[in-house]
């Protein structure tokens, strides 16, 4: 699916593990494992975490990057 994709697709960008996704938000990584496998869909609370969490991610990351 194109949220499991996505997902999958910016953890590996950011160079993190499931388990450091899966602990950021609090959940366990064969929780975490489920969405990106599409085996799940996240419930609309660990989607907000998550974009809360990783927006900021993404954005050190791509300023490091610069510099």
């Amino acid at each position: 699916s194109y949220l499991a994709d996505n997902i999958r697709y910016l953890r590996n960008q950011l160079g993190h593990s499931q388990q450091k996704v899966a602990d950021d938000l609090f959940i366990t990584r064969g929780r975490y494992a489920k969405y990106e496998e599409n085996a799940s869909e996240p419930p609309i609370e660990i989607r907000q975490d998550y974009g809360e969490v990783y927006m900021d991610a993404n954005i050190e990351h791509k300023m490091m990057k610069k510099s």
